[in-house]
């Protein structure tokens, strides 16, 4: 979908429901959708400069908060990519010297991967890119916007992850 179509979504719903509660959720819904679209495309073009995919984010990002890395197989699994996929990747990310292959000392026939202090600089330095171009996306807006936007985002979140907890079980 390309921003036309939302519009076309966004004036359709805006004119056609009798309930307004209904056109406003698909209006945000829409917004949502594009600000998401959006930030991801900015990103990707970000990660381009530097010849990377978002599958090799998704990697840095997955093992950015691990002390102790990750096998290819929870790799795998967490970001449903399949192996053949996460060995390319993974080599690929090696030869950069951003991510290293270590041997699990309880069991030397278990390989993680961990980011390597290269790769953990990376990622601190796309997370802070990411956070300016946020920053820079809400300029100017008054203090008490931020403050209703934050509630908003929080409630939005949790209601999300409740449904994901009652739809897992």
């Amino acid at each position: 979908m390309n921003d036309s179509d939302y519009e076309k979504i966004v004036s359709r719903t805006t004119l056609d429901p009798p309930d307004q509660r209904v056109s406003l959720e698909s209006n945000i819904v829409t917004l949502l959708h594009q600000i998401s679209h959006h930030g991801r495309q900015m990103f990707i073009e970000g990660l381009g400069r530097d010849k990377l995919s978002l599958s090799h984010w998704m990697i840095l990002d997955e093992l950015a908060d691990s002390q102790h890395g990750k096998t290819m197989r929870e790799l795998t699994e967490i970001l449903a990519l399949p192996p053949s996929s996460m060995t390319g990747l993974v080599d690929a990310l090696v030869e950069r010297q951003t991510l290293e292959r270590i041997s699990d000392p309880d069991d030397r026939r278990i390989v993680r991967v961990q980011l390597t202090q290269t790769g953990l600089e990376y990622v601190r330095q796309i997370r802070t890119h990411l956070m300016n171009q946020y920053r820079m996306a809400m300029d100017g807006m008054q203090q008490s916007e931020l403050i209703s936007l934050e509630r908003m985002y929080q409630t939005i979140l949790n209601r999300m992850l409740e449904y994901r907890k009652v739809s897992q079980k």
